[in-house]
């Protein structure tokens, strides 16, 4: 379906074109501009219960990148933030005070502020006292160099993320 309505489109626009040079053959490219797309279902986009995500997370690894890895993934989840807007994130853009938040830039220079969970407050407390180094300015999550993680570490990250992490069996394949 999707496909036919796109060769029609693409037939559409040339019609179209063809309706402006040549005026006599207007009546039938009038009745060829009719022909109605073709409606479908959209799928309903499938999640993951809150039991399927903690087995997603799981418990860091022992390394540093596992660590970050883990806190870029528990802020993913208690955010609803995009990946581009969690890496953007400096040490001072988080605050946890009394009502603990984190201060987001998304796309078009959209500034948002979002709550945080008391266990994400804690990841990042843990986070933040194994990596003494960081300052306000610094990227809270950095790349092995200490700079902010760019796209392509970005899309390193998006392509080896593993669902296998934990010891329960998820299936994957019907929440497609």
């Amino acid at each position: 379906v999707r496909s036919r309505n796109l060769r029609l489109t693409a037939l559409r626009a040339f019609l179209k074109f063809a309706a402006r040079r040549d005026v006599s053959s207007f009546y039938v490219i009038e009745r060829a501009l009719g022909v109605p797309m073709k409606r479908f279902e959209r799928p309903i986009l499938g999640f993951l219960s809150r039991e399927e995500m903690l087995a997603v997370l799981g418990q860091p690894g022992d390394t540093w990148t596992s660590q970050r890895d883990h806190l870029l993934l528990a802020m993913l989840y208690n955010t609803g933030a995009r990946v581009s807007e969690i890496i953007g994130v400096k040490v001072g853009d988080v605050v946890m005070d009394e009502s603990p938040c984190v201060h987001l830039r998304g796309k078009g220079r959209k500034q948002r502020t979002t709550p945080l969970w008391k266990s994400t407050v804690q990841e990042i407390r843990a986070w933040l006292g194994r990596n003494p180094t960081l300052v306000a300015d610094a990227a809270l999550l950095p790349n092995r160099e200490g700079h902010a993680i760019d796209t392509k570490d970005n899309f390193e990250f998006e392509r080896q993320i593993e669902f296998s992490r934990s010891n329960s069996l998820i299936d994957m394949r019907r929440k497609r």
